[in-house]
This record gives C-alpha cells, structure tokens and sequence, in this order.
C-alpha cells in the first residue's frame, strides 16, 4: 500500500491543476466612498482575474466581473497595437500535467523494483522542475500586473486594464490550490521510493507451512504401529463367545 501513496498524491496534483493559482483582487482602502453605480462599498477583497494552471500554460483567463471583459479588451500596448487583453502563454508549464500523468501510469503499475520508483521520481521531478523554472521565468499575468502597476498612478493600482482609483487596492496573490499543488508534489516526491519491501517475507513464511505439513504427516504414521490394541479387541469377543 505504501507505493500508492506517490500516484494518489499525483491524481490531487493533477486535480488541482484545473483550478486558480492565481488571481487579482480589488480591496477598498478605509475611508472610501461608497461606489456610485452599486450604491455601496464591498466589505472584502472583490476578485477580478483569476488563472488556473492550465490557463497559464495555455495563455487564458477569467474575468470574474463580466463588465471587466470589455475594458481589458483591445486597449493599446507599448508599440501601438491593439491588445486583445490576455497576458501571454507558459508553455513550458503544459510540462506539469504530462509528468504528472506519466508519474499516476507508473505508480499504479504492478510491477515492481527500482525501476518503477525511479520513474515515479523522475515524473515528480519534471513536474515540479516545470513549476519552478516558470516561477524563475516569471508568470505572464505576474508581469502584465507589474506592467500595470508601473502605468498606474501612484495610490490606484492594475493600471488600464483594472481602471482602479484612489479608493480601491488592486493585488495579486497565490492561491491555495497553488500551495496544495506544491505540497502534494513534493509528498509524491518523498514516497515514491516506499513500498515492496514486504514481498521476501513471504517466501520463508511458506517454507515453515510446508515444515508444519510434513510433521503432521509424520505424525499419524508414528501412531499406525499402535495396531496392538485392534488385536486385542477382535481377541475379547472371541473368549466372550468360548464362554
């Protein structure tokens, strides 16, 4: 049982990598005014963008306000073209669920030894190594953010894009899926060498049956030379009938 702990910990990862990592909220600073078109302030952060794992790899987004999708559409870049709004692919990270699948065929494989652990591991390895060169690369909503932040006034935040005031606080933060997928990777990379150290037991415990076995045959052999006592009972009736 212990070998399946690697692939069940992979089928989370890859679970999760459906879900947001990360994702641009809008907070109101103290003392704002209420906004005028809800005619009312929101009491917590209010999300805006959010990117799951495959949508960074794969370049694609959600707005999480539906009026949002127009504004961040067609706005201007640095060399004058017309931007349709997403913040760029990280291919390298399509890597991520590839070895993750890879990583759930060989732990789930009958099979075992070094070589399905080693595989196991390697699988883990490229996963997490995918997630880490990215992050040392930069992720594309991560640097369009920056970008943002750069172009927008000082107290607003999330430039053009976000259309922020003074009254408003825009973020970026990680997610917990994010988080839960680095854990659970790096689980699956610690046990993915345990298991199949139990199977050469069992061979001895089999050659003590066959032992116990082979005693117990000896056993009534030992007792057939009592046949004495069958004697002795056919000899009673015998006198009983001389009588």
């Amino acid at each position: 049982m212990l070998k399946l702990l690697s692939p069940i910990q992979l089928c989370f990862c890859l679970l999760l990598f459906f879900l947001p990592w990360i994702e641009i909220q809008c907070t109101p600073k103290p003392g704002a005014k209420p906004d005028p078109m809800t005619g009312g302030m929101p009491t917590g952060p209010q999300p805006l963008v959010a990117q799951s794992g495959l949508q960074i790899a794969t370049g694609g987004y959600t707005f999480s306000n539906p009026m949002l999708a127009d504004r961040g559409k067609g706005r201007p870049t640095a060399d004058g073209k017309a931007d349709e709004g997403g913040p760029g692919a990280a291919p390298l990270l399509l890597l991520f669920p590839v070895a993750v699948l890879l990583g759930i065929v060989f732990g789930f494989l009958p099979m075992g030894g070094v070589s399905r652990k080693l595989a196991v591991f390697s699988c883990c390895a490229v996963a997490f190594g995918s997630i880490g060169v990215q992050a040392a690369i930069g992720f594309p909503l991560k640097k369009s953010f920056d970008e943002d932040q750069a172009k927008a006034p000082q107290g607003g935040g999330g430039g053009e894009m976000m259309m922020a005031d003074d009254s408003m606080t825009i973020e970026l933060v990680w997610k917990i899926p994010l988080y839960a997928t680095l854990v659970f990777l790096i689980g699956a990379t610690g046990t993915s060498f345990l298991g199949g150290a139990g199977k050469p037991a069992r061979k001895p415990r089999r050659r003590y049956a066959d032992e116990d076995e082979s005693d117990d045959d000896d056993r009534p052999r030992r007792r057939r030379p009592a046949g004495d006592a069958d004697d002795d009972d056919d000899d009673r009736p015998r006198r009983r009938r001389g009588a």
